[in-house]
């Protein structure tokens, strides 16, 4: 079936306020399955006077904490059942997509889980081979060579080989998971003015080796950029993906240009999964000031992609 998995994330942050906001703004739910508690919802739409959705609920048996705002350890737990129940509904073809909500990267580790968040749960769970992080937007993409690690441990993954591999794996993915017709690839450099050749640093000599083998395979790839100018000069198309060494690198850009249209998509899955691109947001949950436009744009680019936008 053509449905649209949505995993409930943590209850105690603002993931399901923000969902319940959409459906009461006009999106529907006829293509959505909600994987979580129905009783999750009903509590947010009570305290947040809102009306309860007519939509499927998938009721996952295992305990939670409903106490917004609050870190509990229990709700990492569920929010891993809720995740691993909706891979498996996508496999028995249930589903074509997952759209999961914000969890507690704290409570999830301390739960037993020992991964870094979604994207290194869900390739364990599918038995991928290799996983990476894009960011979509109008404007531009942007894919991150390096997620979840300190800076000072990114050099150790800028050499050619590595440069090569994962821009080539980018982009192929970006064709078969998004469709993209004629993605343009922007390699951004490392150090300062990318490394001004040589003189700060010798990683973007590195890199540039990586790109200019992609070029003799045929792959549009361009670069080295300096990172603080490359942004500015982008035209707007989404198929435009900058390729940055590091998190922050690639993540200003795209959130400051669109705080509220940078959808997070997991590339290398066996299935389309997007996210916000924000957190669980506890310092708000169950205040109902929560901005719902992010999921909002999440969920209208998960249909796109889908064929149904």
């Amino acid at each position: 079936m053509n449905k649209i998995i949505v995993t409930c994330g943590d209850p105690n942050g603002i993931g399901v306020e923000i969902f319940h906001k959409c459906l009461n703004n006009g999106m529907s739910p006829d293509n959505l399955v909600f994987v979580g508690n129905e009783k999750i919802l009903k509590h947010y739409a009570n305290i947040l006077n809102l009306k309860i959705p007519e939509i499927e609920v998938v009721n996952i048996q295992s305990e939670f904490s409903l106490n917004p705002g609050k870190i509990e350890t229990i709700n990492g737990q569920f929010s891993a059942k809720c995740i691993e129940k909706a891979v498996e509904l996508i496999k028995d073809g249930y589903g074509k997509a997952l759209v999961t909500l914000p969890i507690c990267k704290e409570n999830f580790r301390e739960s037993g889980y020992n991964f870094e968040g979604h994207t290194d749960f869900l390739k364990h769970l599918t038995h991928s081979k290799r996983t990476m992080m894009m960011f979509y937007s109008p404007s531009f993409s942007v894919v991150l060579h390096t997620i979840h690690i300190p800076l000072k441990d990114v050099f150790e993954h800028i050499n050619q080989e590595e440069i090569e591999e994962k821009i080539e794996f980018a982009y192929l993915e970006a064709k078969r998971t998004l469709k993209f017709k004629k993605p343009e690839i922007y390699v951004c450099g490392l150090n300062p003015h990318a490394g001004e050749n040589g003189h700060i640093g010798d990683e973007d000599f590195e890199i540039k080796k990586g790109v200019e083998k992609l070029k003799e395979k045929g792959i549009p790839v361009k670069g080295v950029f300096p990172s603080d100018t490359l942004f500015s000069h982008l035209k707007e198309n989404p198929e435009q993906i900058v390729y940055a060494m590091y998190h922050d690198q690639g993540l200003i850009g795209i959130k400051t240009k669109h705080p509220e249209k940078s959808v997070n998509i997991t590339l290398g899955l066996p299935f389309l999964r997007l996210s916000v691109s924000h957190g669980t947001a506890f310092d708000i949950a169950g205040k109902g000031i929560a901005d719902y436009n992010n999921l909002w744009y999440v969920l209208i680019t998960a249909n796109k992609l889908l064929g149904r936008g």
